[in-house]
């Protein structure tokens, strides 16, 4: 009897053995250590680089946790500068100042560049010096998704269903049924783990990624901050699914904008502006294989449309029009050039028995022709330079918010530069956008790359270049006082009325009701609505606003031609957001809105503006700070 219970205690003492050890390896795999290094004969000197999740961001800013240990004497500096090389090569540079035998953590938001359709591999260099401390240099190589999301995973939902997400999607591709990503995602996992404690709380680290699964209970332990930043992250396009159950009592679902919770198996969904909230019913356990994969398979993949979205009939494009050169003057000025320069120089200036005037007159002929072409490129091109932009601007004015979500699409054609150095807004996120290719805008890749630069707050490079025209899409998130608000609901006898605390004008403005109802501001011809001013509203229909509205968004990107499937364009996703019950939507022309500033030479010419939102219920507190804006001066709309 001994004997037979030996081997089940040896079974169970292994087992145990094995789920310690498959626990730890799954935490150790949340987080991606991406370079460590002790310096030697330097106390306990060392810095290490760490990222929370495992697999990086397919564009826009790869967190790092940058630990850096000075155990020497003295004060250091430390500068780190990451290069993604390729066809658009990004540069970044940061310095950390670290004193005598302290330690610290910053974290830090590394640019990355954006992946074409066709590119799955990212290889990145880090360059690491020290005031009195050898150079370090390493290399990040990694394998991104090409046709699959980059989703992130978190740790109790990774845990038991990672491996089986991952297997089920390639034994997807294996039978073909998937066949668009059988060739691009077969080997790669169906989402990035991470380790929650290091999750960041800026939302920009979230860009590169569509979707993020976490449970319940894991969404209500992490840091406040952590879960603003993902629901900023979320208005902006991202999926955000939270796994529930049953039993579960401390998620509150109400701020989250639902009215109930699912039963297990099931799933219910809210708007987050141009994202999604989701509540999936789970057992705590596994999740549903099939059900998980169809929710996500057609996630918003935003990388494809730096390549694709303004390169084929993009509108604002059109609206701003099409350089016209003239070779020929040019070509004129060669030939004289050419001419004179030559046998007018040879048989005339210097003549048989004077050549030495070839010494002088060359150059001098040389110099006049250059001034000319320079001229003419002055006359024809000017200084500085023009361009067109657009804004969208989702206004979320409750008092837990009170945040300005922008988007602006911008198209620049620059003459002669003097300075391609300017200053981005804080919170902010700017790419290079891949334009129809002519003589003006040469196609991505080319045979020269684009080099790009970051450092601190200032940006450089290739963003705006001499005799190009060239464009770039601007994320921004802002802190606002801007709202409407409702002073009275509709009647039976009566319409709605809105008071205006925006800081801006406003051109036009419908209103959806709580019932869906539209309505429109009556607002006399050439003029507007003035900020501290209520607002009239008349009856109005679905019909006049969605054409008014779809009218508006025409500039905006549109993605592929005939890609109605899967069209995530940004003027699909902004016409999505008409009809919405209890929001405003608008038009403004006044620079007050905060447009993005970028380079100071460029000169826009037009700057329209789409801004939508809810409309916030007066309160007394509302009634005593419209009170005070209405009498003070005009302030910008981003502060």
């Amino acid at each position: 009897m001994i004997t037979g219970k030996r081997p089940s205690a040896t079974l169970l003492i292994l087992t145990l053995i094995m789920g310690v050890f498959h626990f730890l390896a799954g935490h150790a795999s949340a987080q991606k250590t991406i370079y460590q290094h002790n310096y030697p004969k330097s106390g306990d000197s060392r810095i290490s680089l760490t990222s929370p999740f495992d697999k990086g961001p397919t564009h826009g800013f790869q967190p790092v946790r940058v630990q850096i240990k000075n155990g020497s004497s003295k004060d250091r500096t430390w500068q780190l500068q990451f290069q993604n090389s390729g066809e658009l090569y990004y540069s970044s540079t940061f310095e950390i100042k670290v004193k005598a035998g302290q330690e610290i953590n910053q974290d830090i938001l590394v640019p990355i560049r954006w992946l074409g359709q066709h590119s799955r591999y990212r290889q990145a260099s880090i360059q690491i010096r020290a005031s009195g401390f050898a150079d370090l240099s390493a290399s990040d190589y990694e394998q991104l998704p090409n046709n699959w999301p980059n989703i992130i995973i978190s740790e109790k939902l990774a845990a038991r269903n990672l491996t089986l997400l991952s297997n089920y999607l390639k034994e997807l591709n294996n039978k073909g049924k998937k066949s668009s990503s059988r060739s691009s995602s077969s080997n790669i996992p169906f989402a990035s783990s991470c380790d929650n404690k290091l999750l960041p709380s800026d939302w920009r680290a979230y860009l590169g990624y569509d979707a993020l699964m976490i449970a319940a209970d894991e969404w209500t332990q992490i840091q406040p901050a952590v879960q603003q930043a993902i629901l900023e992250w979320n208005r902006f396009g991202g999926i955000l699914q939270i796994y529930t159950e049953v039993r579960d009592k401390q998620l509150d679902y109400r701020a989250l904008g639902f009215d109930r919770k699912p039963v297990l198996g099931n799933i219910i969904r809210v708007p987050h502006s141009y994202g999604t909230i989701e509540l999936h019913g789970w057992d705590g356990k596994k999740v549903k294989l099939a059900q998980t994969h169809n929710t996500l398979k057609n996630a918003n993949q935003n990388r494809t449309s730096y390549e694709h979205a303004y390169s084929n009939g993009w509108k604002l494009q059109q609206i701003f029009g099409y350089k016209k050169s003239n070779p020929l003057l040019v070509m004129l000025i060669l030939t004289i050039f050419s001419i004179l320069v030559g046998p007018v120089n040879l048989f005339v200036f210097a003549k048989a028995g004077q050549r030495h005037r070839l010494f002088f007159t060359t150059p001098l002929i040389s110099i006049i022709a250059g001034l000319l072409v320079l001229g003419f490129i002055l006359f024809e091109d000017g200084i500085g330079g023009e361009g067109r932009r657009m804004l969208v601007m989702d206004l979320e004015s409750a008092a837990s918010e009170k945040r300005a979500y922008i988007t602006q699409e911008q198209i620049s054609r620059m003459g002669v530069m003097l300075n391609d150095r300017f200053r981005l807004q804080d919170a902010s996120f700017i790419a290079p956008v891949q334009l129809p290719h002519s003589r003006w805008s040469p196609r991505i890749p080319h045979s020269k790359p684009l080099h790009f630069s970051f450092k601190q707050d200032q940006l450089k490079g290739d963003w705006f270049q001499s005799r190009r025209e060239q464009a770039q899409v601007i994320q921004s998130l802002q802190p606002t006082r801007s709202r409407i608000e409702m002073i009275s609901p509709t009647t039976p006898t009566q319409a709605p009325k809105l008071f205006s605390s925006l800081e801006f004008t406003v051109d036009e403005l419908f209103y959806v009701g709580d019932g869906g109802r539209v309505w429109k501001a009556k607002i006399p011809p050439s003029s507007s609505i003035p900020p501290g001013s209520e607002i009239i509203l008349e009856p109005s229909t679905r019909s006049e606003l969605g054409k008014w509205w779809n009218q508006l968004s025409e500039p905006l990107s549109a993605g592929r031609p005939n890609n109605k499937t899967s069209d995530h364009s940004f003027r699909r996703q902004t016409r999505g957001m008409s009809f919405r019950p209890g929001h405003f939507f608008s038009a403004s022309h006044d620079p007050k809105i905060g447009f993005i500033e970028t380079l100071d030479s460029v000169k826009w010419t037009n700057s329209d503006a789409m801004i939508f939102g809810p409309v916030i219920k007066r309160s007394s507190e509302n009634q005593s700070s419209s009170d005070s804006q209405s009498s003070s001066d005009d302030q910008p709309a981003n502060k």
